[in-house]
């Protein structure tokens, strides 16, 4: 179905004829947001993700929902003793997605 939002189908390569046409920042937004995702799977399958994959996550953040999911991610991984730098971690982002990214 050509109506369907490019996310709906993670896998797939998003082939726009008319990309200046139909708003680039539109196909920038599903490209990103196809990197994001990918980011925070890594993050949410490892037992203790590296502090340079969040690190690239929080670099190539551009919009205030993926700012949102990666929250949310690092809102599961507090445990009884979180880490103080993943405390912090989360705190930032909380400031930023308040202050609109």
């Amino acid at each position: 179905m050509a109506s369907e939002h490019p996310s709906d189908h993670p896998h797939e390569l998003v082939h726009d004829p008319h990309p200046r046409e139909r708003g680039s920042d539109r196909l920038d937004h599903a490209l990103s947001d196809r990197f994001q995702r990918l980011l925070l799977e890594r993050i949410q399958s490892c037992e203790y993700p590296s502090m340079e994959l969040m690190d690239r996550i929080e670099q190539t953040m551009c919009y205030r929902e993926q700012a949102v999911r990666y929250a949310y991610v690092l809102f599961d991984r507090i445990t009884r003793y979180p880490s103080l730098q993943l405390l912090d971690r989360l705190a930032a982002l909380i400031v930023r997605i308040e202050d609109d990214c």
